[in-house]
């Protein structure tokens, strides 16, 4: 075998072989299963086996005591960027006053400790090689790593992707060595047993009553709810639907304290409840991951790809991207896409769509200079971009994201909307949820098969079967039957019941689209007027498959082609794994973006004598205003992904962090930060390690996020920082 390598057989049968392949992977360590293969075949594969990754593996602490030997000067910045805190530091060197060695070990003695499975020997490399100089080839030659293994460092294997939606969610994931060959090539998951299969499962999380413990996602949630309601047991649980909403909805600035409310009315912690959530798509992801594939995968092997919606604020993208932190996903292997931008990333990289109406063509074959809008209309909000096609392939956005809480649920609503009012019962549908889950989310179910039935050819009425504790609820409430409240030539017109079925005519069923259909449609119109002449609507998202839909952009848009790609509902999250081979292997491709907002720091300004009460008198006797805006970039203005503002830092006390507070203004040149329509939406965590040592902060505005890159400019190491939320 090869040399300082070790291995252990172990002879099992099969009920205790799964057991031994979850433990000894998740310890870093390669496994191999063989089916009567005898010893000398044992010895062949074992020393023929080009998988091991020793990288992947945890440090034991001879070979720490190694690494700490070769680390040297600058090991107390390190110790920062491992997550240790300056008090530990200097209790480290009095306990071991002068002597470096043991200094050094004991800290990575207590990184091990603090990371657990994460200790491997890539994430320390990695945050060794990021604030460190340090001879990593003498340091694998003396712990005998095999040759080129520092080559794998930066790589990750895999790219996968989490499409949390406001109604139904979904992961994906491919190889980096199968995407060279076919970008498309992308697994995704089959909800439901193997008689009715689905792309997506409802964005349902069912949690128990003491609101720690996860129980169930989806459709297992939903059942278990129901069943649980049956027994009268609901009451001492949470379950939570269409949680994502609140992120678009909320009109107060997003925090960390921020509250949701479940069926009940019962509230928790919102990061709480989503980050089970996207665990629960994590882990599920990598169980699949795991039983396709042989070899090991570790978390440093993945690439997460978490999609938002474009018109979700910087505090709402934060928030996602703290919540996933909190369901394990590592933040330095995490990304955040655009759905639209997603969208369009899987069109650009397939070659059969629908094309709807007039301009025959496809996303593919977009050549340089050609516009086209990516229509995402989901079951929660739209989203609306426009992309034009440069002479290097990357893409330049074209016009600020749009959209509205447009989507398929506004459908759902209006049409009980429609029944509160012909039944005079206003909230007959919550009372039929508190009381009777099972058969709330059955009728659901129905009027969602029906909804996407609904074309504006249809002529025949829609017919919709209620659950009796729905018909009964509405007797206990009113005194009358449904028969009885629809009793009138008015509702007889448009709604007729029968024996437990409501008869809609066409045209009601085509006027509960009207408000979605309308609100999208005249924000397409705002933007084609505003962009260079655009050769194709794309629709993607689960209500860019209505027909009602379809036939409305088609109508006000003759000229324009209007192209519904295939997979549909799985353009986003499939087009998510393609961004982040894409970012990772190309860097960014959407190489400019409009600014939706003008961004700035707190800043000393010239005085100005319509604020004298913020004037000061500076050291040098100059007259200065308190509270100023100083502009970092401006609203509705290209932005390259490049672009960024530099500053220059030297703090003159030893502190671990400086908090920078980050402002935000709907005005183009705002002046002040405590001014109306200016807000703060964040800070900037400046990781500062030693007092007196000069640094730079770069802001990055040009990505799907607000980075910061803090360098010191003693060591010419960086550290990588995202925007924080208020506290």
């Amino acid at each position: 075998m090869t040399q300082g390598r070790s291995c252990i057989v172990i002879l099992c049968d099969s009920s205790t072989l799964y057991m031994i392949n979850v433990y000894v992977q998740n310890c870093g360590f390669s496994f191999i299963h063989l089916r009567e293969t005898c010893f000398y075949g044992l010895y062949l594969q074992l020393h023929n086996m080009e998988n091991f990754d020793v990288l992947s593996r945890i440090p034991d602490d001879k070979e720490l005591s190694l690494v700490a030997n070769e680390i040297g000067n600058g090991w107390e910045l390190l110790a920062a960027s491992l997550g240790l805190s300056t008090p530990f530091v200097q209790r480290l060197k009095i306990d071991h006053n002068g002597d470096s060695s043991q200094q050094i070990f004991h800290m990575l003695i207590k990184w091990k400790q603090a990371k657990a499975m994460d200790a491997t020997f890539r994430n320390l490399f990695k945050e060794m090689k990021a604030s460190l100089s340090v001879d990593f080839h003498e340091i694998c030659t003396k712990l005998k790593f095999p040759t080129g293994v520092l080559d794998k460092l930066e790589q990750r294997r895999l790219v996968a992707s989490i499409d949390f939606g406001t109604t139904n969610s979904s992961w994906a994931y491919s190889f980096d060595t199968e995407f060279v060959n076919n970008p498309t090539k992308i697994v995704t998951k089959q909800w439901g047993k193997a008689h009715i299969l689905n792309d997506k499962e409802p964005t349902s999380i069912l949690i128990s009553g003491d609101g720690l413990t996860f129980e169930a996602f989806g459709n297992d949630a939903e059942k278990r709810y129901s069943n649980l309601a049956g027994d009268g047991k609901h009451r001492n649980t949470y379950f939570f639907s269409n949680m994502k909403m609140f992120l678009f909805t909320n009109k107060q600035v997003i925090d960390k304290d921020m509250k949701i409310k479940d069926t009940f009315n019962n509230e928790l912690p919102a990061q709480r409840v989503i980050s089970m959530a996207l665990k629960f798509l994590k882990d599920d992801l990598m169980k699949d991951v795991r039983s396709r594939n042989s070899t090991q995968i570790h978390n440093n092997d993945v690439l997460w790809v978490l999609t938002v919606p474009a018109i979700w604020s910087d505090q709402a993208k934060c928030f996602m991207r703290e919540c996933a932190v909190m369901a394990g996903i590592l933040n330095e292997n995490l990304i955040l896409a655009l759905e639209p931008e997603a969208a369009s990333m899987f069109c650009r990289n397939i070659s059969v769509e629908k094309t709807i109406g007039s301009g025959e063509s496809s996303v593919s074959s977009f050549k340089p200079g050609e516009t086209y809008i990516i229509l995402d209309a989901g079951g929660g909000t739209v989203d609306i971009t426009v992309h034009t096609v440069l002479e290097n392939g990357k893409l330049k956005e074209m016009h600020t994201p749009s959209g509205g809480n447009w989507g398929g649920r506004r459908v759902d609503e209006a049409f009980e909307e429609l029944l509160d009012a012909t039944l005079g019962c206003v909230g007959i549908f919550d009372h039929l949820k508190q009381g009777n889950m099972e058969d709330y989310l059955e009728f659901r179910r129905r009027f969602e098969i029906l909804k996407r039935e609904i074309s504006p050819n249809q002529q025949a009425d829609s017919v919709l079967s209620f659950p009796y504790s729905f018909i009964g609820l509405v007797k206990d409430t009113t005194g009358k039957s449904i028969e009885e409240l629809m009793d009138t030539p008015q509702v007889k017109s448009r709604l007729t019941f029968d024996q437990g079925r409501l008869s809609i005519k066409a045209a009601i069923m085509q006027d509960l689209f009207s408000m979605s259909i309308n609100n999208i449609v005249h924000s397409l119109c705002d933007i084609v007027c505003n962009i260079p002449p655009c050769k194709a609507v794309v629709m993607v998202g689960g209500f860019s498959k209505s027909p009602m839909l379809q036939s409305a952009v088609r109508s006000a848009f003759p000229n324009i082609g209007v192209i519904l790609p295939s997979e549909t509902g799985l353009a986003i999250i499939k087009g998510a794994v393609i961004f982040g081979h894409t970012e990772q292997q190309n860097g960014d491709i959407i190489q400019s973006r409009i600014a939706r907002s003008t961004y700035g720091l707190n800043a000393h300004s010239d005085c100005d004598p319509k604020q004298p009460q913020n004037a000061f008198t500076s050291d040098s006797g100059k007259k200065m205003v308190k509270n100023g805006f100083e502009k970092l970039i401006e609203r509705g203005k290209p932005t390259k992904s490049d672009a960024s503002r530099e500053f220059s830092l030297t703090p003159f006390i030893s502190v671990d962090n400086i908090e920078v507070p980050l402002f935000r203004s709907a005005k183009a040149n705002p002046m002040y930060i405590n001014e109306p329509g200016c807000e703060n939406i964040g800070r900037i965590v400046l990781p500062i390690y030693l007092s007196n040592n000069l640094y730079k902060f770069v802001v990055e505005f040009g990505g799907t996020e607000i980075i910061v890159r803090v360098v010191n400019s003693e060591t010419g190491k960086e550290v990588k920082r995202f925007l924080d939320l208020p506290c």
